[in-house]
């Protein structure tokens, strides 16, 4: 068992997905697909799709989308796990079918989110694009500003689109960004975020729970 972790952004890594790594012994390796190295998918069975600045329909800017596209098709047609973050998520769902678009309104910082088992979990989000879930797939999640918050494809892949992978630093990261979105609905100030650093082991404890399910399918 190995793991691949497709990395869009420096400043989005894979965050707690490494720890859950860790604690399952299972080896793992990174790529960019930003650097044009090339990789074969036939060495990996598990892979994490993380999250970036970028958007699914800027192939003009970011040209080498296109051959992560390519690349996540070909793990599809391979049956290889597959998990989304963010990013990771919008690339799976247009990949299969779905539709990605901008979002009428941008979420970040600390969201509630529902999940389909009647529970709510209390998610980190930094997005201002969103998808529709592919046909034949199964919706997990949703709250008031995005309907799909999550969704599973068969056995082999989940996807979400908050990030179930932050930590307490990457948080702060956000927190601080310049870049930050404006004021909005949906949208923490630096200060709420932060007030709320306390939720990452909830979330934390939620992700691993749900790839330890997934791995065990």
């Amino acid at each position: 068992m190995k793991a691949l972790i497709i990395q869009n952004s420096a400043a989005t890594p894979p965050g707690t997905t490494i720890d859950w790594l860790v604690q399952k012994n299972i080896p793992y390796t990174f790529h960019f697909f930003s650097s044009e190295k090339k990789i074969s998918s036939d060495e990996y069975d598990l892979i994490f799709i993380c999250g970036g600045g970028m958007n699914v329909d800027q192939e003009e800017i970011y040209p080498w989308l296109s051959e992560e596209k390519k690349f996540i098709h070909d793990l599809i047609s391979k049956n290889k796990k597959i998990v989304g973050l963010c990013l990771g998520a919008q690339l799976l769902a247009e990949v299969l079918g779905g539709k990605v678009f901008k979002a009428p309104h941008w979420e970040a910082g600390w969201q509630n989110v529902n999940l389909t088992n009647g529970k709510m979990l209390r998610a980190f989000e930094w997005h201002g694009y969103q998808f529709i879930s592919p046909p034949g797939s199964i919706v997990t999640a949703f709250n008031d500003a995005c309907a799909h918050q999550a969704f599973s494809y068969g056995k082999n892949i989940i996807a979400f689109q908050f990030h179930p992978e932050s930590t307490v630093e990457w948080i702060v990261e956000r927190s601080e960004d310049v870049d930050a979105p404006p004021s909005g609905s949906y949208i923490q100030s630096k200060e709420e975020m932060l007030a709320e650093l306390d939720k990452q082991k909830q979330l934390q404890q939620w992700y691993f729970q749900e790839l330890d399910s997934f791995f065990a399918i």
